[in-house]
């Protein structure tokens, strides 16, 4: 994955239980954030329904199955992590 400093990757999560969040790559680490940072600039958006966010993220859905119900835009190599992401809710 190639990111420079600055760019950032909005990650929402559609629907009423969803939310919007922010990536931001600060040079030697990323940082997530829950309000944008008009000072960074967006260069990839995810876009994932609800119903398949929280299978992605709990393993209950497999890659393959997921991959077309999720949505990239802009810089697609910034937001195919999110294929790997994992989450334990409580």
């Amino acid at each position: 994955m190639q990111a420079e400093r600055g760019d950032t990757i909005q990650i929402s999560v559609s629907g009423d239980s969803g939310g919007h969040w922010w990536l931001t790559f600060l040079g030697s680490h990323w940082e997530l954030a829950e309000e944008e940072n008009i000072g960074h600039k967006g260069v990839c958006q995810v876009i994932i329904p609800p119903e398949i966010a929280w299978r992605l993220l709990t393993q209950g859905i497999t890659i393959e199955e997921a991959r077309p119900q999720i949505e990239i835009k802009g810089k697609t190599t910034l937001g195919e992590p999110i294929f790997l992401a994992r989450a334990v809710m409580v």
